[in-house]
């Protein structure tokens, strides 16, 4: 079962039209990298989450420390 951060992540991308290759370059980031914070697999860095932030200014950042 995925957590809600996961979910969330994902959603957050399909909704913007947004592959996960193109979200990846989006966050500067590579797209292992981007696919291993989506499954949840790896924690989102600093420098992910400030992105984050910027591209997604209305969305909760929570949702990467959420258990």
């Amino acid at each position: 079962m995925k957590n809600a951060k996961i979910t969330r992540l994902i959603e957050i991308r399909r909704l913007n039209g947004l592959s996960q290759e193109a979200a990846a370059a989006l966050f500067g980031v590579s797209k292992s990298y981007y696919i291993k914070v989506e499954t949840g697999h790896c924690k989102a860095g600093r420098g992910f989450i400030e992105r984050f932030r910027v591209l997604y200014p209305k969305e909760d950042i929570n949702i990467f420390f959420a258990a």
